[in-house]
């Protein structure tokens, strides 16, 4: 398997430029080198293969060998959560990634320390959701949604 890197793109084609984090993976951490074979993801169950063309200081070219479309497990798990510490919520996300979910719905409970996430930590659940989604060779990118109650998660 190659080196897999996360793009949120609706689809793959042609030339390609990898760039940000991704691209710091792939050239400070991974080493990748020009004529290498990566696979580039979506989160969205698209998988395309790719051949490293170029790489500059801020970027890489990446050449798209081939693209193909994979249909969403099924069945699907949905897991709903109530609000808890966020190291302990990131951990849950993280490992519940790993383990299949495609779903997390978060809700406060009684004793709940906060009422509802912030912009901010929902989207760093999100962005640790994107190596745990790589690593363990998922296609599908689990959303993470706030729901104000259980009554309100259930219906």
């Amino acid at each position: 398997m190659s080196p897999r890197f996360y793009v949120d793109q609706d689809h793959f084609e042609g030339s390609f430029l990898l760039t940000d984090s991704e691209f710091h993976h792939l050239s400070r951490v991974m080493r990748i080198r020009v004529g290498e074979d990566v696979e580039l993801i979506n989160g969205h169950g698209i998988l395309a293969h790719a051949r490293v063309e170029e790489i500059n200081k801020a970027a890489a070219r990446l050449l798209i060998l081939e693209s193909i479309e994979i249909p969403p497990p099924t069945p699907s798990l949905l897991l709903g959560v109530a609000l808890f510490r966020l190291n302990r919520l990131e951990w849950l996300i993280e490992k519940g990634t790993e383990l299949g979910a495609s779903g997390f719905y978060l809700f406060p409970a009684e004793r709940s320390e906060q009422e509802q996430p912030s912009y901010h930590q929902l989207l760093r659940l999100r962005h640790l959701a994107i190596p745990a989604m790589k690593q363990c060779a998922r296609l599908y990118l689990p959303d993470i949604t706030f729901c104000n109650s259980l009554p309100a998660l259930l219906n």
